[in-house]
C-alpha cells in the first residue's frame, strides 16, 4: 500500500505555518495494485500456454509486461524448436538438421541453454542428458501414434519400439558428439544421427529468462505459469499472503478442475516444475501404459507406482525442471538421497520434492501422507509448507 506523506514546514522568522501535501498520482493513498490474468496460447512452444498473473499499478502496465512476456517467449521458443524452422534463424531443428556437416553460428541464448544442460547430465546421475534425442524421437513417433489409436472410434492399442532400435538409436548419444565453442558462438554435431532435445529444460530455461526481463522492466509481483508444469513466481504477494502452488491429481486423462492434492505455500519467488506420467501417454498392445519420461538407462518409459514428482526451489525455474525428471526416473530411495545430497550443497537455498504414489504404493519406511487418491511423500523442509500437515 503506497504511503500518502505530508511535510509540515514552519518558518518561525516569519511566524508562517506551510502545508505542504504530497500526492501520489496514479496509484494513490490507499489503492492496492491491480491482479489481471491473461493466457498466451502460442508463444512458440509447441501446443503449450503461458498464464501470467501480474500485480501492477493499472492495465496500462499489466499490458506492457504481457506484451514483452509474449514477445521473449515466442523469440525462446522458436530458437529452442527441434520440430520446425523459422526464416533467418538458427534454432534447435537447424543444430539437428545439420548434424556433421561442420559448426554452425547460433544465438547466445541457445549456446548458454545447452551449457545448463550438458551441466545437468553429470549433476543429475546421468537421468536427464538432451543428446538422448535420437532415443526420444523415436518414442515420440510411437506415443504420437498411439495416441491417435487409442482416440480412435473404436479405440484401438499403440505399438512398442523394439529394444534393438533403441540401442541402436542410444549409439548416437553422448556429449563427446557435440561441440560448443562459447568464443565464437559456435555449436557443433559431430555424430551425424546425434540429435538434440530441450525439451526437459526448455520451459524452465525460457521463464527464467522472461522473468529476468520482466524484472528489468519494473514489474515486481507476478506468476508466469507455463503448460501448468513449470512455475515462477516473482515477488511475494502486495497483501503480505503466501504463494499457493496448488499440485493437481496426475490422473489420466488429465482432468479439468479436478482437485489438488496438495497446496504448497512460499512467501516469495519460487520455482516449481512438475514431472508426471499423466500429461503425454498412450496405450500400447502389451497391456503399458507409455509416457514420455524415460529412463536413460532401460530406454524405456520409468514402470513403476510413482505418478508424479514436484519439485519447489530458490535456485531456478531451469534447475526445477531438470531436477523434476531426475527424481522422477531415479528410485525413490536413491533420489531421497541425491535430494539430500543437493541440499547440503546449496545450503543457502531452498530444495524440496513432492513424490506422489498410486494410493497404498509408497515406498517402504517413508512418511506418507494420503489425499485424493493418492499417496504422498513430502521432502521433510516441504512438510511446513504443505496444507495437508499445516491441517493436521
Amino acid at each position: 500500500m503506497n504511503i500518502c506523506t505530508y511535510v509540515i514546514i514552519l518558518n518561525m522568522r516569519k511566524i508562517t505555518l506551510l502545508f505542504t501535501l504530497w500526492f501520489l498520482l496514479l496509484s494513490g493513498c490507499t489503492s492496492e495494485p491491480i491482479k489481471s490474468t491473461q493466457v498466451a496460447l502460442d508463444v512458440g512452444f509447441k501446443d503449450i500456454a503461458v498464464t501470467f498473473v501480474g500485480y501492477t499499478n493499472n492495465e496500462a502496465d499489466y499490458q506492457k509486461y504481457y506484451d514483452l512476456l509474449v514477445t521473449r517467449y515466442t523469440q525462446l521458443g522458436h530458437l529452442y524448436d527441434k520440430y520446425k524452422n523459422y526464416d533467418g534463424l538458427i534454432n534447435l531443428k537447424t543444430l539437428n538438421d545439420t548434424a556433421g556437416l561442420g559448426p554452425q553460428v547460433v544465438d547466445q541464448e541457445l549456446i548458454n541453454l545447452l551449457l545448463s544442460a550438458q551441466t545437468w547430465t553429470e549433476k543429475s546421475k546421468n537421468t536427464f542428458n538432451i543428446t538422448l534425442g535420437a532415443v526420444l524421437n523415436i518414442w515420440h513417433t510411437y506415443r504420437e501414434e498411439g495416441k491417435l489409436f487409442n482416440q480412435e472410434t473404436p479405440s484401438s492399442l499403440g505399438n512398442t519400439p523394439s529394444l534393438d532400435a533403441l540401442t541402436q538409436a542410444n549409439t548416437c548419444t553422448g556429449w563427446g558428439n557435440i561441440v560448443i565453442d562459447d568464443a565464437t558462438n559456435s555449436v557443433e554435431i559431430l555424430n551425424p544421427c546425434t540429435q538434440l532435445d530441450v525439451g526437459g529444460i526448455g520451459k524452465g530455461y525460457a521463464t527464467d529468462l522472461v522473468a529476468k526481463d520482466l524484472k528489468a522492466a519494473g514489474l515486481t509481483t507476478a506468476i508466469l505459469n507455463i503448460g501448468d508444469s513449470s512455475i515462477l513466481t516473482i515477488g511475494s504477494k502486495p497483501d503480505g499472503t503466501e504463494w499457493g502452488i496448488g499440485i493437481s491429481q496426475p490422473s489420466r486423462p488429465l482432468l479439468i478442475g479436478s482437485n489438488s492434492v496438495d497446496t504448497l505455500y512460499f512467501p516469495a519467488d519460487i520455482a516449481v516444475s512438475t514431472s508426471g506420467d499423466n500429461q503425454n501417454y498412450y496405450a500400447a498392445q502389451d497391456g503399458n501404459i507409455y509416457h514420455h519420461l524415460i529412463d536413460p538407462s532401460t530406454l524405456f518409459p520409468v514402470q513403476s507406482s510413482l505418478h508424479a514428482v514436484t519439485v519447489t526451489t530458490t535456485l531456478s525455474a531451469g534447475d526445477a525442471e531438470a531436477l523434476s525428471k531426475a527424481l522422477f526416473i531415479l528410485p525413490y530411495e536413491e533420489a531421497s538421497i541425491y535430494l539430500s545430497d543437493l541440499q547440503t550443497s546449496f545450503p543457502n537455498e531452498f530444495i524440496g520434492a513432492l513424490w506422489v504414489f498410486e494410493m497404498g504404493q509408497a515406498p517402504q519406511g517413508s512418511t506418507f501422507i494420503d489425499s485424493e487418491g493418492y499417496r504422498l511423500v513430502h521432502s521433510e523442509n516441504l512438510k511446513d509448507k504443505s496444507r495437508l500437515y499445516r491441517a493436521q
